[in-house]
């Protein structure tokens, strides 16, 4: 009698590709089992134990798990080891950088001995079909490639133990060759993106990163032993959305990467937290200063409006006046757009970083913006 501790379905993907996995043990034995949940993904079933069978024929240096298919449900052996993703992600927390950066290198390096073959990927119809409909990254000559095409080593699916690494998830492998500097680069990303809270909480002059867009950073060192440009980050997630799209019922379009992305590093190195909230700080009080004269412009501008309403006395002069009014109430309109930017501008700052500082700033000029149209 198996128990079950865990257990997840992806709901979010195409009805073919949602499968539901469990991590299951008895007494003496833990396995991960995966299943279709409906009826027409019973094939993906069958195309995961297919990819196990060929990445066992080829010549990688991964250890797999032992895996096996029982009334269109897959076994695979519990590896019961260190995690790779969740070991770096520990030593980030410790503040450890240097071992953190050192367990990185060790499993790039640990891929970069596969043995590659020289290959072009949009000979094959499928890589072209799935990864690249368009030809828009189509490659004229031979390049280095995997193959079979190893789609997801990320670290979160490469167990150590006894100092030898384990692949554990072949879900998506391919018989087609994929190339290696994608596959790299697709490697160290998607650890960032999912560490990504723990990076941008570190990053400092002594742990850089590249800043790609949004919050999504990283770090210059990961990247030291594999080739990288934004060009080629850019052609990666390319990739990625052409695939992924064909799996998930909805997937966002990824965004552009920042092509000055190394030169934003090598000049503009990141502040510690307390430089950050220094230069916060110093920004937040010269924007008060600039909404406190915008206020005082606009009682200003209210106290000549009053004064020019009591004066009325003639249908001429109610004209006049009206039209010298409405020119006032227009500038008075400039002067509450420009605090409404000054406000954007803040929240579009690293403030967001310092929650509780930004809620006071936050309640602190929508008051004074209440205070302006109230006047």
């Amino acid at each position: 009698m198996y128990k079950t501790h865990f257990a997840q379905a992806q709901y979010n993907r195409e009805r073919k590709y949602t499968v539901l996995t469990k991590l299951i043990s008895n007494d003496s034995e833990k396995y991960i089992t995966k299943e279709a949940v409906f009826p027409e993904g019973t094939n993906h079933i069958e195309s995961i134990f297919t990819n196990y069978q060929l990445l066992s024929k080829s010549s990688h240096k991964f250890l797999l798990p032992k895996t096996e298919i029982k009334n269109q449900v897959l076994w695979t052996e519990f590896i019961d080891g260190t995690n790779i993703e969740s070991k770096i992600e520990s030593l980030l927390f410790k503040g450890d950088i240097v071992e953190a950066n050192k367990l990185v290198s060790e499993v790039i390096e640990f891929i970069q001995t596969f043995q590659v073959v020289q290959d072009n990927p949009y000979n094959y119809p499928d890589f072209v079909s799935q990864f690249d409909p368009k030809k828009v990254y189509k490659e004229k000559d031979n390049i280095s490639c995997l193959k079979p095409g190893f789609y997801d080593i990320n670290f979160d699916n490469i167990i150590r133990k006894d100092n030898k690494y384990y692949f554990v998830d072949f879900e998506w492998c391919f018989e087609y060759p994929l190339p290696k500097e994608y596959l790299l680069l697709r490697t160290i990303f998607y650890l960032s993106l999912k560490l990504k809270r723990r990076i941008h909480s570190i990053t400092s002059p002594k742990f850089k990163c590249y800043n790609f867009f949004h919050d999504i950073y990283v770090p210059v060192e990961w990247l030291k032993n594999t080739p990288h440009s934004a060009q080629m980050f850019q052609k990666m997630l390319d990739y990625e959305y052409n695939l992924l799209s064909k799996i998930f019922i909805s997937y966002p379009k990824l965004e552009k990467i920042k092509k000055s992305y190394k030169k934003f590093v090598k000049d503009t190195p990141y502040n510690s937290p307390v430089e950050s909230i220094l230069s916060l700080t110093n920004t937040i009080e010269n924007d008060k200063k600039e909404i406190a004269q915008l206020q005082s412009s606009i009682d200003s501008n209210n106290i000549t409006i009053n004064t020019l309403q009591r004066s009325v006395k003639s249908k001429d002069v109610i004209k006049n006046h009206y039209k010298h009014i409405e020119e006032l109430r227009e500038i008075n309109r400039k002067y509450q757009t420009r605090s409404y930017k000054t406000l954007e501008k803040l929240e579009k700052t690293k403030i967001a970083q310092f929650r509780p500082l930004r809620i006071m700033v936050r309640k602190a000029l929508s008051l004074i913006i209440r205070l302006i149209r109230v006047a």
